[in-house]
Formats: structure tokens, sequence, C-alpha cells
């Protein structure tokens, strides 16, 4: 029977199907250097591709939580979680062991209940990026606070503060800081910031919303913290840009199926065109259906009527067309010949 794990690294995933498959191994391979027992859980938040699959393919515990709310999600995986020690990490970040050894030794000393690292971005190409790293990570450390990528506390005194406040739909990972901190004052014991080993992660955030759509956020958060309790003013951590049209599929999305009558109908040849385009209409005039109008003279000499069965197969497939509607109650009547 294997041993009960010393350390849960909790992941919550809303469609990370492209970060995981990076995440995961990193983080075993971490693990594994530790040679303590020691498990992953993944929390599903109702994604929509291979997250679950991969998580599972992966050896993680799989938890889901249909609820798009962070807090939420992070309380979900503690819960499921069997670890004396609980460490938070993001999807798209990817600690080191030295990183996960440095944690842990501060948790295991009895003077830590939680903490965080210091940040650095894989690509820290963008400006707004750059300032706003040497920004946070100096008030991380000046005040205490854990970056949301990359949360550590103990067991006892995550379920004491109560986890991931759930009344706000971001910014919980500060909340939680500042509550553990007044916890631990109570209790003889600190949450840490390390300042080194420092925790990479992604700037996908950089590609997702441009410079003024951060400079607009932190500006309506600064004015009105409030509305971090609203999930529709923080859609800044619940929505991915990249992926509206990624593929054109929201764009196919908007075509119709095919109607029953289009699926049923005789097939003319992998030549002809397909049922309502206009060569199809203008096909119908003709005696023999798929096949290219002939010279509008010859087709004034040679009209013959139609008989049943090949009008029936002429007729449109989807009656949601008014044209076709109209051609398929009133049958082709043959042209009066004219003088030229």
């Amino acid at each position: 029977m294997p041993a009960e794990p010393e350390i849960s690294v909790i992941v919550p995933a809303w469609n990370e199907a492209d970060e995981l498959p990076r995440t995961l191994p990193v983080l075993q391979r971490a693990l594994d250097e530790l040679g303590l027992a020691a498990e992953i859980v993944v929390v599903d938040n109702a994604s929509t591709d291979g997250t679950a699959e991969i998580a599972r393919a992966h050896g993680a515990h799989l938890v889901l939580e249909p609820e798009r709310h962070i807090a939420r999600v992070r309380n979900a995986g503690a819960a499921a979680a069997r670890g004396r020690f609980l460490i938070f990490v993001d999807a798209d970040t990817r600690p080191s062991a030295e990183l996960l050894r440095a944690s842990l030794s501060l948790l295991d000393s009895g003077t830590v209940c939680g903490g965080g690292a210091r940040i650095v971005f894989e690509t820290p190409d963008r400006i707004l990026y750059r300032w706003g790293t040497v920004f946070w990570n100096a008030i991380a450390l000046r005040l205490n606070l854990a970056a949301g990528c990359y949360v550590f506390a103990t067991r006892e005194a995550f379920a004491a503060t109560g986890g991931f406040g759930e009344q706000v739909y971001a910014g919980e990972e500060v909340l939680f800081s500042l509550r553990m901190q007044r916890w631990g004052r109570r209790h003889g014991k600190r949450f840490r910031i390390l300042r080194e080993p420092r925790v990479q992660t992604s700037a996908r955030k950089a590609e997702w919303f441009s410079l003024w759509q951060h400079l607009a956020l932190l500006t309506l958060l600064a004015l009105f913290p409030f509305a971090l309790r609203s999930r529709r003013l923080c859609g800044f951590w619940y929505r991915r840009p990249g992926a509206v049209s990624n593929g054109g599929r929201t764009r196919q999305a908007l075509h119709p199926p095919p109607c029953a009558d289009q699926a049923a109908a005789p097939a003319t040849g992998g030549d002809s065109p397909p049922p309502g385009s206009p060569a199809t209409r203008h096909n119908a005039h003709s005696e023999t259906p798929g096949q290219p109008d002939p010279p509008p003279r010859a087709l004034r000499a040679e009209r013959k009527p139609l008989r049943d069965d090949q009008r029936s197969s002429l007729q449109p497939t989807c009656s949601s067309d008014p044209e076709h509607e109209t051609a398929s109650r009133q049958p082709a009547a043959p042209r009066r010949a004219t003088r030229s």
C-alpha cells in the first residue's frame, strides 16, 4: 500500500491542454528529486479540451470543479489533497526542484506557516512585464504577499484561515497572504516570501491583452477595489481572446448543419455542384442533372418535358430557402421559343 503523501501539489486548470504536457513532467521530476512521498492534484475547472485526459495520462489525481471561480478551484484541490504540506502551482508555472526544496524546508521548520516566491517570466520581452515584475517582487518582499502562480502553506494554517476567500474572483492570493500573516502572528509563525530561487511562469497574458488593457484594469482596481467581487469585471482572468477564432472554429460554428433532406438526397457524382448552388439551379433546365447547360439556342430547340422521377431528383434539398420552396412547388415549365 503506497504511503500517504507528505506533499500535495495542486494545479488549477481551465482548458490547459497546451500547458499541462509541459508543466506536469517538470513537477514530477522535481518531486522525484526530493525523495518524498508526493501527489499532484489537477483541478479541472469545466474545461472543454483535453485537460482531464492529459492529467490522467500523467498520473495526476483529477478533481472536477464546474464553477468558474479561481478561489473555489484552489479550495477544491486542497479539500481533495492528502498531504501535510500544500503547494499551489498554476498550469503555466514550472517550479524547480530547488524551489520546492526551499519551500518544504521552511514549512518543516515549524516557524513558517506558508509563503511564496519572487517571480520571473519565461519571455520578459514586454516593457510592462519587465517593470511590473520588478515592482511586484519589491512589494511582495516588503509586504510578504504571495503571487498566485506559486503559494505554499501547511495544511493546519490553510484550514484554520479558511483557505482562499471565495468572495472575490481575483486577487484571492493577496487576501490569503494577509489572513495567513495574521494567523501566523497569533501562533508564533511567519508567512515568508523566498528571495531565491525564483519561480518561473509564462507571460501569456501579455500576448492575450494589450498594454492599454493592462493599464485600464490596474486603474479600475485602484479606483474600485470592490470590482474584484464581480466576475464580469474580472474577465481578465476568465477569458482568453486568442482562442476565440483559433482555427476558424467560431466561424464554422456560425453555419447551420445540413438539413435532413440534404443528407438523404441522391448522389449525382463527385463532380456535380452542391445542391442549392447557382450551377444546380441552372442545370435544372437541362435533361440530365449535373451536366453543363447547353447553349441558349440549343436549349430552346431541344427542350423536352421532364419525367416525374427526373423532376423529384432535381428538387432542392433544403426547404428553408424561399427560392427553393418556390422551385419545389412549381416545376419549371419549358421556355417558349422566341426570335433572336
